[in-house]
């Protein structure tokens, strides 16, 4: 395992992603194959059933999916960082697609940011919060433009003094590169002197 640059070969398969983004990748994910077919699958499966199984024996897997990728953001993505960029950073997870008090939030990426970061001096900040609940694009595929979705993001203003000079947007998947970019232009518009870098755990992989 090691984590790899999007690169610009790349780029056709995230549409809305631009040269000038900085975003790293663990797994691929092959959306239209079961969760069995590669470890990406496997991972990215499992984090994303419904907390709304939370009941249910099944959804023991998404909470060792979870643990999994606390220790791949220790182990791959932390040392990667702390080579290329010689300073503490600050992992801001990207909002999922339900605001804080819907019953169906999920805060999984919350919770790797949070773990991943213990006996680090590095930080996490939940800066950007959802102002109104969406359909997961994963189950309506409806994609909504990075300029759309931005409009229904806002920041923790408040939450400012905690971060480090490069913050570092972590998601399970990444496809076409909306919520990153829309994540990336909202905080940028504000805070432009801040450098932002995307990590996930898998790319979705389209042949």
């Amino acid at each position: 395992m090691e984590l790899y640059p999007i690169d610009e070969s790349m780029l056709r398969e995230h549409s809305h992603l631009r040269t000038t983004d900085e975003c790293y990748y663990m797994y691929d994910y092959f959306p239209r194959q079961p969760y069995d077919f590669s470890p990406g699958n496997s991972l990215i499966c499992n984090l994303k059933k419904s907390v709304g199984k939370k009941d249910e024996p099944v959804y023991r897997h998404k909470i060792s999916a979870i643990s999994d990728a606390i220790m791949l953001m220790k182990r791959h993505t932390f040392p990667y960082l702390n080579y290329a960029h010689k300073s503490p950073f600050t992992i801001v997870p990207i909002p999922p697609s339900k605001t804080l008090h819907h019953p169906l939030h999920d805060d999984r990426m919350w919770q790797i940011a949070q773990n991943s970061v213990a006996g680090y001096e590095h930080n996490a900040v939940p800066l950007l919060t959802l102002t109104q609940d969406r359909s997961p694009s994963h189950e309506n595929g409806q994609r909504p433009k990075p300029k759309a979705l931005k409009q229904l993001l806002t920041l923790e203003t408040g939450l400012f003094p905690e971060l480090h000079p490069t913050l570092v947007l972590i998601d399970d998947a990444i496809t076409n590169g909306t919520h990153f970019v829309a994540c990336k232009d909202l905080i940028l518009e504000a805070l432009p002197e801040k450098t932002i870098i995307g990590v996930f755990l898998a790319r979705t992989f389209r042949d």
